[in-house]
């Protein structure tokens, strides 16, 4: 099979042109999209899913801005809870390119800790 050497900048399958692309990254570039919260800002927690419909009663607050897979740091990364409808501040916010989406450093009482922007109020919901 022979190697493609034009860069790939999307996920493509290349089916029948006897190329193989090695791998591909998406482009991170680019400057992050607009954060959808601001630093001292307060917001609901929102377990909800798109159409409302509320999830959990609860949301794990982690230690660290990423995926439970990409976490490099030993277990626990949950370091405590927030219940839906609560209000928490936002302490300091992050955008993780990987995921192409925001995380907010939260407090709430006690609990301290990173959530990703769809469990707050206003923030962009996971198909």
């Amino acid at each position: 099979m022979k190697k493609c050497t034009r860069a790939v900048h999307v996920f493509l399958v290349l089916l029948g042109t006897g190329c193989a692309v090695e791998q591909a990254h998406k482009s991170t570039a680019s400057a992050p999209p607009p954060a959808p919260f601001s630093v001292g800002e307060s917001r609901a927690i929102d377990a909800s899913d798109v159409a409302g419909f509320v999830q959990l009663r609860e949301v794990n607050v982690w230690k660290t801005p990423a995926r439970l897979a990409e976490r490099v740091e030993p277990p626990p990364f949950v370091i405590c809870t927030i219940g839906h409808g609560d209000t928490a501040t936002i302490q300091a916010l992050q955008f993780n390119a990987d995921e192409e989406r925001w995380y907010a450093r939260v407090k709430h009482r006690s609990c301290e800790g990173w959530l990703p922007e769809s469990f707050l109020a206003g923030g962009r919901k996971l198909q």
